[in-house]
């Protein structure tokens, strides 16, 4: 009974941790649209610009002992780049509260082009990312007249260089068609297959292999997406943390052996069935949208995504297969007491 408690404690510490981790303010995610910088006209080595996400930052940094400013939707000032790095935002324009979000926010009564700038560091080192709905479609529906594979919107966006010279940042973006579906197709037959490992072996070293297995490509492709994305952008912690804890648990179970019992073991191992489960699904889209924010080969977080998405609930059923083998056999002889081997 203590063995069980204890197991209990360690499956909700660890889930309250990892799904309290899911929630991040609006960052990068799948999409059918993709943007580009095409030019800085006239050409200049003072700053560059790229985007972000598929479509949805643009991120501008300046070369050291460069300033640069940019306006808003409205003409107001909103972006001001100093020369040691500093970079400030004016979040008292309009732009700031339009740009919260991918497909935009409401701006507060009284908040105009006008209102005096109320300028916030945001950062220091000479670079940012932030929405701008300028570089990307704002609709949720598809745009009207065209179809994937056309050019959506071309635009531009004027910088002042060191007070004196106008840059334009030239933006197009793209409808791309959907994804090939071999990368997902490749993932579920090696879900698939890891599932049959699952279900056919029961050794111990089998399922901790197999668990470990699915986690570490999971971790790899939560931390790709991470370092892919400037932190202004929000990348949400569960991308790698729900992995991360999933490998934790997997790793304690084995190192543990010999102080754990069956029922803490199995419940170790489920805990990372169930935190990858929800690592996959929470990026399911992935596995038909046509950009993805990371800077990985699109091709292999499909096939990952996938196979994880299968193989998950199975490590869980594998893991708790002991535990309710050990339910049957008690509940067919009431005298025996509930016991079990490690898994």
């Amino acid at each position: 009974m203590v063995v069980w408690l204890r197991s209990s404690a360690v499956l909700a510490a660890v889930l309250a941790v990892a799904t309290g981790a899911t929630a991040h303010a609006d960052p990068p995610v799948p999409v059918d649209y993709r943007s580009e910088v095409s030019a800085l006209e006239p050409a200049t080595d003072r700053f560059t610009a790229r985007i972000v996400g598929g479509d949805a930052f643009l991120e501008v940094v300046a070369q050291p002992g460069t300033t640069l400013e940019i306006s808003g939707y409205q003409g107001e000032p909103y972006l001001r780049f100093s020369a040691d790095g500093t970079v400030e935002e004016n979040q008292a324009s309009p732009t700031f509260f339009v740009s919260a979000s991918r497909l935009g926010s409401a701006v507060p009564e009284g908040i105009t082009a006008e209102t005096p700038p109320e300028w916030v560091r945001v950062a220091s080192d000479g670079g940012f990312a932030w929405h701008d709905h300028r570089t990307h479609w704002m609709g949720s529906d598809a745009p009207p007249g065209k179809q994937p594979g056309d050019q959506i919107l071309e635009t531009s966006i004027a910088v002042l260089v060191d007070g004196t010279d106008t840059v334009e940042i030239v933006v197009r973006s793209f409808w791309e068609p959907a994804p090939s579906p071999v990368p997902v197709a490749l993932g579920v037959v090696i879900g698939a297959a890891l599932a049959a490992v699952l279900m056919q072996w029961r050794r111990r070293v089998t399922l901790l292999a197999v668990s470990a297995t699915a986690a570490t490509a999971a971790l790899a492709v939560g931390m790709a997406e991470r370092i892919s994305l400037p932190a202004e952008t929000g990348p949400p912690m569960s991308a790698w943390l729900l992995p991360a804890v999933a490998l934790a648990a997997i790793a304690f179970a084995a190192a543990a052996e010999r102080r754990l019992g069956w029922l803490a073991q199995a419940g170790l191992v489920a805990v990372a069935g169930v935190n990858l489960a929800i690592w996959a699904w929470v990026r399911r889209a992935a596995l038909t949208k046509a950009v993805l924010p990371t800077e990985l080969a699109w091709w292999i977080e499909r096939s990952v995504t996938a196979a994880v998405l299968l193989v998950a609930p199975f490590m869980v059923v594998a893991a708790l297969r002991p535990v309710v083998d050990a339910w049957r056999s008690s509940a067919a002889d009431p005298t025996k007491p509930l016991a079990g081997s490690k898994l």
